[in-house]
């Protein structure tokens, strides 16, 4: 499991290596090209999921110009890793358009995060977010496909603009008027890309916030509780509590690392 960002102007391709198991690299920026024995050679954009399948000889060449950054995973194939991969794609057809998701680079991102702790149960929550993660896919190539690519950059530009909203509390309408959307657009727009409400999907981002610094910081409960949005600290723990299932304490004490 891995982040990385290539950048060489010279760039050469890699010689054909396999590997045992599946491997989902998702580029996140950048352009360049795939190679496999049984796809040949595909071009592949911002926003595509390469899928390496097992015992494939393969080269990646990201584009001297541009390089290309990508998140990626390994995991071991079987019955029903096999069936989840076949109804995305195949080995012909390796290349899976997807457009930018939020969502899925925080499902690798919480790989990696789970991947430095401590403690028994790792490699099922890893095993969970690999299934979201295919999940995910699957559902944005299919409605990448129908979508329109305006509607699909202002859903994920509402998405930014809801992140970084959390201490000042963008509202829904201010959003859909700085995309130039009416909101009962945008708010249908938006849920059915992210399978969530607007709101929801901002309470979601502030506890993930909150969880980060948890687990990761030396910030009061009080000082998370305001750079997440909240209005008082009595608030954000009655929220953290209903939504994660544990109290903010408790939960720093579990993850602190």
């Amino acid at each position: 499991m891995g982040s990385n960002v290539y950048n060489s102007r010279y760039a050469a391709p890699a010689e054909g290596i396999e590997s045992d198991d599946y491997q989902m690299v998702y580029i996140t920026a950048g352009h360049g090209w795939y190679r496999s024995e049984s796809a040949g050679e595909l071009e592949v954009t911002e926003g595509s999921v390469i899928f390496v399948f097992p015992n494939e000889r393969h080269s990646f060449l990201p584009d001297p110009e541009t390089g290309w950054s990508e998140m990626w995973v390994g995991f071991k194939g079987g019955a029903q890793t096999d069936t989840m991969v076949s109804m995305i794609t195949d080995r012909k057809s390796p290349i899976v358009r997807i457009g930018t998701s939020d969502t899925i680079c925080d499902c690798y991102n919480r790989i990696l995060t789970i991947c430095t702790m401590e403690g028994q149960g790792r490699q099922e929550a890893i095993c969970g977010f690999i299934s979201s993660i295919l999940g995910y896919v699957r559902y944005k190539h299919i409605n990448f496909s129908v979508s329109t690519t305006r509607n699909i950059d202002k859903i994920q530009r509402a998405q930014a603009l809801l992140r970084e909203s959390l201490m000042n509390n963008l509202s829904p309408a201010d959003i859909a008027e700085q995309l130039g959307m009416s909101y009962s657009l945008l708010r249908e727009q938006f849920k059915k890309s992210t399978g969530m409400s607007m709101s929801d999907y901002a309470i979601n981002a502030r506890h993930n916030l909150a969880k980060t610094l948890l687990s990761t910081s030396d910030k009061t409960i009080k000082e998370i509780a305001f750079e997440t949005g909240f209005e008082s600290m009595s608030r954000f723990c009655s929220s953290f509590r209903q939504h994660v299932g544990i109290t903010a304490s408790d939960f720093r004490k579990k993850n602190r690392r």
